[in-house]
């Protein structure tokens, strides 16, 4: 048995339509000494015949094996050898993936990150391990800059909105929409449920990202699917997820706000980023949050760490008490095994707050 995970087109010649299989399983067999009973098998529909059958890959090359009985014995060989040849390459593509558990250590070792989604100079960028970055406001000399200082980077990507100044978003049509984002009247409600939106991010919009230097995407507004928003759309943001870890394997792909996703996208996520967990936004704007509900979401979160054995980042906002409130958290944060950045209300600036560097260690307790 051969077994290929990418996904693949089977389609016979005659009047049934192509069929994807998502098993992406194929055992071809003889059950003869002639080459017309070799065979295809699917889950779903047993054998098929291997005549008159054509397998397109999604990088669109294709394979018909119309008459494959009538060639000649030199044809047939070698027609086999590239079938063979064709497995084996899927095959290695997936052995030489990065084991998960190695992303996440490298993400787990991060002593200290940054998310900023405006343009600043590259010196201020210096005392952080990790940068959440918006890749439209970076070149790829940037990205290349910060890398050789070796940082990891990740490129923000909002996988339930679409921005009105991205580049693609003239190629998202109404009927995609499903309205305006009233805290940010620039965003639009994407349906994840379209598939033209996920073959948008995954074959145009990610890949583009990834090309600036990326080494994986902080995946936004994945709560658009939970249960207090639209539910209905969280077996489509599932399958979005799942299908940016099946393309590009080896990349970094962190979920914002997505821990309810978790028991579903856990094989393919690297990391969780949650934000607002020690302050929150009321008609009176930013406020603290009380001390019992900050200490349960986070012992929810160290509960979420330790259960899927992943990083988790937190990400919160200056509050109106100013510095002195917000230095207490990372030895809060530090004792619950999280990650904290605190930033300006619209990630703008960058923010040394909470480097381990400018805290008395002696008055937080840290090591």
């Amino acid at each position: 048995m051969f077994r290929c995970r990418n996904k693949s087109k089977i389609a016979r010649t005659h009047s049934k339509k192509a069929v994807l299989f998502r098993t992406g399983v194929f055992l071809i067999q003889n059950k003869g000494k002639k080459f017309r009973k070799f065979s295809v098998f699917s889950r779903k529909q047993g054998f098929l015949p291997i005549n008159d059958v054509e397998i397109r890959t999604e990088n669109g090359v294709s394979f018909n094996f119309t008459n494959l009985s009538t060639m000649t014995k030199t044809r047939r060989l070698a027609f086999c050898l590239g079938i063979f040849l064709i497995f084996v390459h899927c095959a290695g593509h997936f052995e030489n993936r990065v084991p998960l558990p190695k992303m996440r250590a490298e993400l787990g070792a991060v002593r200290s990150f940054a998310v900023i989604y405006k343009k600043v100079p590259l010196g201020e960028l210096t005392p952080f391990d990790l940068l959440i970055l918006d890749p439209d406001a970076y070149t790829r000399a940037d990205f290349e800059e910060l890398k050789a200082e070796g940082k990891i980077l990740l490129g923000y990507l909002n996988v339930g909105e679409v921005e009105s100044y991205r580049w693609y978003a003239g190629q998202v049509p109404k009927k995609w929409l499903l309205g305006v984002n009233p805290k940010w009247p620039e965003h639009r409600f994407v349906n994840v449920k379209k598939r033209g939106w996920r073959k948008l991010l995954i074959r145009k919009v990610a890949p583009r990202i990834f090309q600036r230097g990326a080494d994986g995407l902080f995946l936004d507004s994945v709560d658009l699917a939970s249960p207090g928003r639209r539910p209905k759309l969280r077996g489509a943001m599932v399958r979005l997820i799942r299908e940016l870890h099946q393309k590009f394997p080896e990349k970094f792909l962190v979920l914002n706000n997505g821990q309810f996703l978790l028991r579903d996208v856990a094989e393919a996520t690297s990391a969780l980023a949650v934000e607002n967990v020690f302050t929150k936004s009321d008609e009176n704007g930013r406020v603290l949050r009380p001390a019992g509900e900050v200490s349960d979401i986070l012992q929810n979160l160290q509960n979420l760490k330790k259960q899927f054995q992943l990083p988790v980042f937190v990400v919160d906002y200056l509050p109106p008490e100013g510095r002195t409130v917000v230095e207490d958290w990372y030895a809060i944060a530090h004792r619950y095994g999280l990650k904290l950045y605190v930033g300006d209300a619209f990630l703008q600036h960058v923010s040394t707050v909470l480097l381990p560097e400018n805290y008395s260690k002696e008055r937080h307790g840290l090591p």
